[in-house]
């Protein structure tokens, strides 16, 4: 996946889940995490710390799964805040696994 996809993708979807975990998260939110939760694999969210780096890594082992949460996100209603606006942009069907990456860095831990 390229890597501005992938970081659009992973940043949009952290966002979301943080949200959907505090109290005043609107109930859209809160099943729009959930449906993510279930593409990506996952029964119980990982700790926030890790969250970032466990969906992007989620994202890159399964591609079909990034292109269901784009079109998830850009399906979801506008109060789930801004994790629609972020993979607004983003077209669905171009979502791919990158296969070799050279002239760069890309991190994604912390």
């Amino acid at each position: 996946m390229e890597p501005i996809t992938l970081a659009a993708i992973t940043s949009a979807v952290t966002i979301l889940a943080t949200e959907a975990g505090k109290s005043g998260a609107s109930e859209a939110g809160k099943s729009t995490w959930i449906e993510i939760r279930k593409r990506l694999g996952w029964s119980p969210n990982p700790n926030e710390p890790d969250l970032a780096r466990k969906i992007a890594e989620k994202l890159v082992e399964r591609p079909e799964a990034a292109r269901d949460i784009v079109t998830l996100l850009q399906g979801a209603p506008n109060d789930i805040g801004a994790a629609r606006t972020l993979v607004g942009s983003i077209n669905a069907e171009n979502v791919v696994v990158l296969g070799t990456m050279t002239g760069g860095t890309f991190n994604m831990g912390g």
